[in-house]
């Protein structure tokens, strides 16, 4: 008598855990992906150091795995272009004009290489890649609604505690004046949180929007593909088993549960940014529906899924809602950065995309991306019919008055700050004062190049030389705002071929992936990953 078969889902669930679960550097590197946006490294230089660690020590943990199996170094071009580019900034602060500031970037940017060398080397298995990405995109989904709600909500509730207690100006900016950059920066409606500025975030969306997007077509062909098995007269068997009833519970009981805690924890939030409220007694129907009724019914359709179409359709329906969710509220919070740089290079990425896809062997889209751009569309036109034609004021604006005592600094009268924000109007957004103001500081880093050619002024120093370069007119930065000029102007003329060449490597490259995959989804795969980093470059132009 022959044993019984194990149960074909059953293995799957097993071996997709097991696979997880023996990746130790994917889990180190899904939570460096994950709280690294909530931490940034100006306004908390400590994670800096943090991160720094972490990453060096998953580095020495994949640098011993790979001399006992003796496994060969992967994308070799670009990790020797990136290490070039270490040794060519390493060999010219020597020349730095500050030791420190170069010291410390060079530690960083080593950090960054070790980074670079285990996405391409360590986290190869689908398992890790998998892994590695869902922390990217849920990470991605929280930052895109804290930015919505930052820019609805907690910049209003901000100025009203600035106008309640004037002490908290001095308390945590440092200064009990009004200036003008202060008042425009805490005034102008724009969304940057987590991060310390609007464009930052926009960066950030830039890799998270077109990536959840390919992926979504990727997942939506997957889904295409399983149909026809969904009906077969051995999946319809497999409906009324015992262990399809056991994972099916599994799955509704795991899915009611982290719905139950995230309500929980977000409903306090929410109860007092919307109602004003900190009291749960006092809105018993919100709170039974927000924490009672949304948790079972996550939970009741995640078990019918599960039964009647097994496991692997459940993950592949629930990814498809997660990235969706991602690529629209993502797409709304770049809208609310206001950041042109940024939607001009998503627009002119998708663009480029496109065409690629077009040349290639994936002509068609998948369906459902109908759904998403329908959705994009009224996103866009939500978040334009929120601007007034209110205008911005100007960063050169008269401050208001101050009044600071002998003994104990007075903060300013109260009434200076709108509650309900200025918003950027159309008008200012076709305003090419920003444009300008950025020609100046190519045009200083371009006097710091012509000086500095082959050496450059030192990894890190830009913003120490500046103001030797600085002409009348030019506005003060402690950056180019042009990452390709930076390198050149801080590592001199071969850092500045390394840097650009191994970005070029990849835009080659991911074209060549783009169009030459024979796969629909892995194609849509590429083209998502290919466009997010296409749009980050572009974007690195002006920022």
């Amino acid at each position: 008598m022959s044993p019984p078969r194990e149960h074909p889902e059953r293995l799957e669930i097993v071996g997709a855990i097991k696979a997880v679960w023996h990746e130790p550097l994917a889990w180190g590197g899904g939570l460096l992906v994950f709280f690294r946006p909530w931490r940034d490294g100006i306004t908390y230089p400590a994670f800096n150091t943090y991160f720094l660690w972490l990453i060096v020590g998953m580095a020495a943990l994949w640098a011993s795995r790979q001399l006992l199996r003796g496994t060969p170094l992967r994308h070799g071009t670009p990790i020797l272009l990136f290490g070039g580019y270490l040794v060519v900034a390493a060999l010219t602060g020597l020349e730095t004009v500050q030791v420190d500031a170069t010291y410390r970037s060079l530690l960083f940017w080593s950090g960054h290489f070790f980074l670079f060398v285990l996405c391409t080397n360590a986290f190869s298995n689908p398992a890790a890649r998998r892994l590695v990405f869902a922390s990217f995109i849920v990470s991605a989904l929280c930052v895109s609604i804290w930015a919505i709600l930052h820019f609805y909500y907690m910049l209003p509730f901000v100025r009203e505690q600035l106008i309640a207690d004037p002490n908290l100006l001095l308390a945590h900016f440092n200064t009990n004046q009004w200036t003008p950059e202060l008042r425009h920066r805490l005034e102008v409606n724009r969304a940057y949180a987590p991060l310390l500025f609007p464009n930052a975030l926009a960066a950030y969306l830039l890799l998270a929007v077109p990536t959840s997007l390919g992926l979504l077509c990727q997942v939506i062909s997957e889904l295409t593909r399983l149909r026809g098995v969904l009906n077969t007269k051995e999946a319809a068997a497999r409906r009324l088993d015992s262990v399809r009833r056991y994972i099916s519970a599994a799955v509704g009981l795991s899915m009611w549960f982290a719905a139950a805690a995230a309500a929980f924890f977000l409903y306090p939030f929410l109860l007092l940014v919307v109602r004003q409220d900190a009291n749960w007694t006092a809105h018993p129907v919100s709170a039974g529906f927000f924490l009672g009724v949304v948790p079972l019914a996550i939970g009741a359709a995640s078990l019918v899924l599960t039964r009647l179409h097994g496991a692997r359709v459940f993950a592949y329906a629930l990814s498809a809602i997660v990235l969706t969710l991602t690529a629209l509220i993502g797409v709304v919070a770049l809208l609310l950065t206001y950041s042109r740089g940024g939607i001009a290079a998503l627009i002119g990425a998708v663009i480029v995309t496109t065409v690629l896809l077009r040349l290639s062997r994936v002509m068609a889209l998948p369906r459902g991306a109908a759904v998403f751009a329908s959705g994009l569309l009224g996103a866009i036109v939500f978040v334009l019919s929120q601007t007034s034609t209110a205008q911005q004021p100007q960063p050169g604006a008269t401050p208001p008055p101050v009044s600071i005592a002998s003994a104990q600094p007075v903060p300013p009268p109260q009434p200076q700050l709108r509650v309900e924000g200025i918003d950027l109007s159309a008008e200012d957004l076709a305003n090419p004062a920003s444009l300008k103001l950025r020609l100046t500081y190519w045009n200083v880093a371009w006097r710091a190049i012509r000086d500095n050619f082959w050496t450059g002024v030192g990894l890190g120093n830009f913003g120490t030389v500046y103001a030797n370069y600085q002409y009348i007119g030019a506005g003060p930065t402690q950056a180019v705002h042009n990452d390709y000029l930076q390198s050149w102007a801080e590592t001199g003329f071969f850092g500045f071929l390394l840097f650009t060449g191994f970005w070029v490597y990849f835009v080659i490259y991911g074209a060549r992936a783009v169009l030459r995959e024979p796969d629909r989804g892995r194609a849509w795969y590429f083209a998502g990953l290919y466009c997010a980093v296409l749009a980050f470059l572009a974007h690195s132009l002006v920022d």
